[in-house]
């Protein structure tokens, strides 16, 4: 390993693979420019300090009261049992113990709860008057000082959550927004891996697609793709149906993991636009009917799908690639596509010779249904 190798060795890399490093001031900067991981941080600081700080008085009380067992058993007989309470309440004065009183002094401090049970009890009496005085001037200062921070971490959080949700909630609404400027788009329910083949290839025909999934994020990376927009939401629910359009929409898309789920979005979805061409994943072979019947325009069984495809590979390779070529190219050589001639369109009633498509578009038709 080199030179360059070494340093990197003990360097922060900002994103994986990217090969851009930070050195040391970089990753303070990084970590204390987010106000949550600054606010979090003054808090531990303050929680140190305050332990420390009592732990310096419950050292000062333990010397103190070793002074006096000193002096009760130096008294003579007459003070025996005094010096035996003061010998047993020393031993009983462990560090974990003073450690852990300082850390509940240091919380009930800082949390403003109040604590007259702790401070002449188990410090404050002990101490001569200059010790005192230093108790209160220290505890005064600290007190401030810790309540301003936990102001600060309060309200950073507080900030935090309320624009985390406010972010969220008007991000939602202008995506919605957008959505309900579609006209014509396909919806994609289901961003998983068949989802995900299923957009990029409607992005690719050029048609305008909105994607729905239960995911937060869009986890289909087509974030800055053109025409397309990932809504988060449960594709079942009516109303996350209305904000994806399914109104104005042309066709969707149903590749949810379940047979249950497929039934009751194509459902859904045909109840809400009777003109919607409905294309579902059928699990199986027995719900492809179900399908059918309430909706479906068409049904994919993904197992047979695969099984008609290996065999057309086995019998019929040549002609089956040429047919992949022509329906996965990108360009516009060998597009296929499918028009519907609607009632009241110039072509009802007329011959390809009449309306003369091919030397008016380029577009060669093959096969009338």
């Amino acid at each position: 390993m080199g030179a360059e190798g070494s340093r990197k060795v003990d360097l922060l890399e900002v994103a994986p693979g990217t090969g851009r490093y930070l050195g040391a001031l970089g990753r303070l900067s990084l970590v204390f420019g987010n106000k949550i991981a600054l606010a979090l941080t003054l808090l531990l600081l303050v929680m140190i300090v305050g332990t420390s700080g009592f732990m310096v008085f419950m050292l000062h009380r333990d010397h103190i009261m070793r002074e006096r067992l000193e002096v009760l058993e130096a008294a003579g007989p007459e003070s025996m049992e005094a010096a035996a309470e003061l010998s047993a309440e020393i031993a009983e004065n462990t560090f974990p113990g003073q450690l852990l009183l300082s850390v509940y002094m240091t919380a009930i401090s800082i949390t403003t709860v109040g604590y007259g049970d702790a401070v002449r009890e188990f410090t404050y009496d002990y101490f001569e008057p200059s010790w005192q005085r230093a108790y209160n001037i220290w505890l005064s200062v600290y007190l401030i000082i810790a309540y301003l921070i936990i102001l600060y971490v309060n309200a950073n959080f507080v900030a935090y959550l309320v624009e985390s949700k406010l972010t969220e909630t008007l991000q939602r609404r202008g995506m919605v927004r957008r959505i309900g400027r579609l006209s014509g788009h396909m919806i994609v329910c289901g961003c998983g891996a068949t989802g995900n083949v299923v957009i990029k290839e409607l992005i690719r025909t050029g048609a305008p697609v909105v994607g729905v999934d239960l995911e937060k994020k869009n986890p289909t990376r087509l974030k800055r793709k053109k025409g397309f927009t990932f809504l988060s939401g449960d594709a079942l629910d009516e109303r996350v149906l209305a904000d994806a359009g399914v109104r104005k929409a042309r066709g969707l898309v149903s590749v949810l993991p379940d047979a249950s789920s497929n039934l009751y979005l194509t459902l859904t979805a045909a109840l809400a636009n009777g003109d919607l061409r409905i294309v579902s994943r059928s699990v199986d072979l027995g719900s492809t009917d179900k399908l059918a019947f309430v909706g479906a325009s068409d049904t994919v069984t993904p197992a047979v799908a695969a099984g008609r495809r290996m065999v057309a590979e086995m019998t019929a390779g040549e002609t089956t690639g040429f047919l992949q070529e022509m329906l996965a190219d990108t360009g516009e050589s060998y597009r296929v596509e499918e028009c519907r001639v609607a009632p009241g369109c110039g072509a009802v009633g007329r011959t390809l010779g009449e309306l003369r498509i091919g030397s008016r578009t380029g577009v060669a038709v093959f096969a009338i249904l």
